[in-house]
């Protein structure tokens, strides 16, 4: 019956594959319903950190924010059109302990303060960072680890040992480490890619992403420990920053013959919350 189960789960997983950007292979499932949900969620998630006033009071911000977002989203649409619908939106968020990013499928990117005020990137590392949650939401990572979370359930469901704990745990991380970390880690590194061929395609420097993260790696209070690498969700910090730093050199920045039109991102801020309706941030 388990082994059943598990045939029907993966027989309706691997028949929604789909292909990243890059060209790898990912397990998708009903993407177009991902992004509607991912519609839903965001809005009411803007509304609640409204509500609760965490939404971050910095019209200088904001603006730099709306203007980066805009160049790069616009070679996004260039290059991928049928994002050119996608409601895209940056929320910022005041919550100073949160040194983060993050994105949901759809055109949908938060940002928090902790970022901005530990890191203080500039321009250029402000472009890749957003160019990386853009690349999340173009490759749908959202909704490839919908479906590998599936494959976990079926995996889990098929084959684990029932009654033990021990058992139950070491499965679990069996699955971890060899389906969702790596994946993850390739997700990553797809998004850096991706994030930094946008931003040098918008008129960014392409060493901001090696900046930035060496900025990032001075910060953090755990550095990575390479024996435990593979149990991993993100590459290290040097794989990381290996690789954006070759690929500065592969894609120099190169000044475009014919700029793209910059593409409207709703920015959400304690000056601009969801109840208004122009989304604009105000002029210096």
């Amino acid at each position: 019956m388990r082994f059943l189960l598990l045939l029907l789960v993966l027989s309706i997983v691997f028949s929604a594959c789909a292909t990243s950007p890059t060209g790898r292979s990912q397990v998708m499932v009903a993407p177009e319903h991902t992004i509607d949900r991912a519609n839903r969620r965001f809005r009411e998630a803007v509304e609640e950190i409204s509500r609760d006033g965490k939404l971050l009071n910095d019209p200088e911000m904001a603006l730099r924010v709306g203007q980066i977002s805009d160049s790069l989203v616009a070679e996004a649409v260039r290059r991928w059109p049928h994002t050119a619908g996608w409601q895209w939106s940056v929320v910022l968020i005041d919550d100073p302990e949160q040194v983060n990013a993050g994105s949901m499928a759809g055109g949908h990117i938060a940002i928090y303060s902790g970022l901005l005020a530990e890191i203080d990137p500039d321009d250029d590392e402000l472009a890749f960072v957003l160019g990386h949650e853009i690349a999340h939401s173009i490759a749908n990572h959202q909704g490839e680890r919908t479906g590998l979370s599936l494959v976990h359930l079926a995996i889990a469901l098929a084959f684990g040992p029932v009654g033990s704990l021990a058992g139950a745990i070491a499965g679990d991380l069996f699955i971890y480490s060899t389906v969702h970390a790596p994946n993850n880690r390739r997700a990553e590194s797809e998004a850096d890619e991706l994030g930094l061929e946008l931003a040098i395609a918008a008129g960014y420097e392409p060493d901001g992403a090696a900046h930035f993260m060496k900025k990032v790696e001075a910060k953090t209070d755990n550095p990575d420990v390479e024996v435990f690498a593979f149990l991993l969700s993100h590459p290290s910090y040097d794989d990381r920053l290996n690789v954006l730093t070759e690929l500065a050199k592969a894609e120099p920045r190169q000044a475009s013959a014919a700029p793209v039109e910059p593409h409207p991102v709703r920015v959400y801020w304690a000056g601009a919350p969801p109840e208004e309706t122009s989304g604009e941030v105000p002029p210096n």
